[in-house]
């Protein structure tokens, strides 16, 4: 590649393998520690570029990018307490399973432990939220070029699966920073000349699905058709999940589905199935004696609503089965009785060839009637209130019949 100097092809090399492996936003905080990497993105053709001087923003806005596109964008800031600011960005990519490479730029080794400006321990920045993480050594040329390839394709690997979340490669350059004209040799870089030629990526990845054994589908199969009371739970399910296996198994077992409000299974196609007010439902104590479940068969993360998690915990199903592609434990009220590690659409798919469709549902209608009177009950609270009214309920009210079309609508955590 024709670089200005060492540390300019460094940059060069990550950022161009980075694009190769499907990464296309980078996310820049100004800095001078971290010139190398973001003159490479700013010169590079097939990127996005955008620049936060506030890092924390930068974080948010690159957490944004993964979950709109279930890809990894790249942030880049410079060296010391910079990358300190990405941490609630990067703690929320952890828990909700989203991809996010973080590549800081830090002082060299000599530098270290010295006083010198914007220059603190680094390496072990963010270890708790890691999916993997790597401190590259300095620019050198006694270190293979392809070492430095190899890491990129490793890193967004890991950033993407088995669990998307955060990576950090720890990147420290010396002076000269800008890209000031240096000779190179001429054969430092031989061995990258059909890689250079092409566009394919220097390691192709191909990310495999965690698939379950057979035999476990079968077993899990048999007891949900011996299910007479069973209850259907969906949290946010991992990025890319592929939502036609999990909808046609919801469709078939016929069992109540309470789906989280960041499930987005809050869909026509399962409108028969759907339990969309069982928040408000849950309310009457009555009721939550005549709709304890037998069984609960949650994919995904733990729901939001506090209400059904108190309802789960009072009203504990004799089986709690939690399917995610993540080892993490999911069970804030410790009643999993199965926890299924595996590709929540391929489970899907697998149990939905293994059971006979529901040919009757009294449990779902006593759920379903349940919920159409307490959307009478609401509804007819909301009518009959004055127009100046303004409480949580009204404005809902009132958003969900006056939004365009199109209108994008944020919703903050909590009240």
């Amino acid at each position: 590649m024709e670089a200005a100097n060492l540390n300019n092809l460094w940059g060069r090399l990550i950022v161009e393998e980075l694009v190769r492996q499907g990464v296309r936003q980078f996310v820049i905080s100004p800095g001078s520690r971290s010139t190398p990497l973001t003159v490479a993105a700013a010169q590079h053709p097939g990127v996005a570029t955008h620049i936060f001087h506030d890092e924390r923003g930068a974080g948010f806005f690159a957490l944004g990018l993964a979950r709109a596109s279930a890809h990894p964008a790249a942030l880049i800031c410079t060296s010391g307490t910079a990358g300190a600011h990405y941490l609630p960005a990067l703690i929320e990519a952890h828990m909700d399973g989203l991809p996010m490479l973080v590549l800081q730029a830090d002082r060299p080794a000599e530098l270290q432990e010295t006083g010198a400006n914007q220059t603190v321990p680094q390496t072990a920045m963010f270890t708790p939220y890691l999916r993997w993480g790597m401190a590259l050594p300095a620019p050198s040329l006694q270190v293979p070029v392809e070492m430095l390839l190899t890491t990129v394709a490793q890193a967004v690997q890991r950033a993407l699966h088995p669990w998307p979340g955060p990576v950090h490669l720890n990147c420290p350059f010396r002076e000269p920073l800008a890209p000031i004209p240096e000779a190179l040799p001429s054969d430092y870089t031989a061995g990258l000349s059909d890689w250079e030629a092409g566009q394919d990526p220097f390691t192709r990845l191909d990310l495999g699905r965690l698939v379950p054994d057979a035999a476990v589908l079968d077993r899990l199969a048999r007891q949900l058709q011996a299910v007479a009371r069973g209850l259907v739970v969906v949290g946010r399910l991992p990025l890319g999940t592929p939502a036609g296996p999990l909808i046609a198994l919801l469709q078939k077992l016929g069992w109540p589905v309470l789906a989280d409000v960041t499930s987005g299974l809050r869909i026509p196609a399962l409108q028969p199935w759907l339990v969309g007010g069982y928040d408000a439902l849950l309310a009457h104590p009555d009721w939550q004696n005549a709709l304890a479940p037998e069984m609960a068969l949650h994919f995904g993360a733990a729901p939001t609503s506090k209400r059904l998690l108190q309802f789960l915990q009072v009203h504990r199903p004799s089986e709690y089965v939690l399917i995610h592609p993540s080892p993490q434990r999911i069970d804030p009220n410790h009643q999993v009785t199965w926890r299924l590690v595996g590709d929540v659409s391929v489970v899907a798919e697998g149990l939905q060839e293994r059971i006979d469709a529901a040919r009757d549902a009294p449990w779902l209608q006593v759920w379903k009637a349940r919920e159409q009177a307490v959307r009478q009950c609401l509804s007819r609270h909301v009518a009959e209130a004055e127009e100046d009214c303004f409480t949580e309920l009204h404005l809902v009210a009132r958003l969900s019949t006056r939004l365009p079309e199109q209108a994008t609508l944020f919703l903050g955590s909590s009240m």
